[in-house]
């Protein structure tokens, strides 16, 4: 009888997947061990699915390299590019939170000049703040008549 293993330490984010595999944890080796090969198969099957990156992550990934995010976010070099097949699920994870603090601080399109901002735009910021202001004084007041 063979006795086929797995001693990838990344099995621990898919555990139940190896048990529904027919894989048994071996805690003195730290192998899941498989009785057949087609189980082993299948339980690597589970374990690449679960470590790689999923494609809606590649899919954003790639809008980040194309709209210029991925250059101010993880210094990407188009003249030597990585192909986001091979990335790691916590890769991936990483670059995308890098990816979208950089959005968040720079906008959706970082390397494109920033639009101008209509009139329109500057009348409604002045009557916000013109009301921010006019509560505050409000209150202001309400504070100094009840002390």
């Amino acid at each position: 009888m063979h006795v086929y293993t797995i001693d990838d330490p990344d099995t621990k984010f898919c555990a139940e997947a190896m048990r529904s595999c027919g894989g048994g944890w071996n805690g003195v080796r730290n192998v899941w061990m498989f009785g057949s090969l087609s189980d082993a198969a299948d339980a690597a099957i589970e374990l690449y699915r679960a470590t790689r990156a999923t494609i809606a992550m590649h899919e954003e990934l790639q809008s980040m390299i194309d709209d210029g995010t991925a250059v101010a976010a993880w210094s990407y070099d188009e003249t030597a590019p990585f192909d986001l097949e091979t990335l790691s699920f916590s890769e991936a994870k990483s670059l995308l939170s890098a990816g979208r603090q950089v959005r968040r601080l720079l906008g959706v399109h970082p390397l494109e000049d920033r639009p101008s901002i209509d009139s329109q735009d500057d009348e409604l910021v002045e009557q916000r703040l013109h009301e921010f202001e006019s509560r505050a004084r409000r209150n202001r007041n309400r504070r100094s008549r009840v002390a």
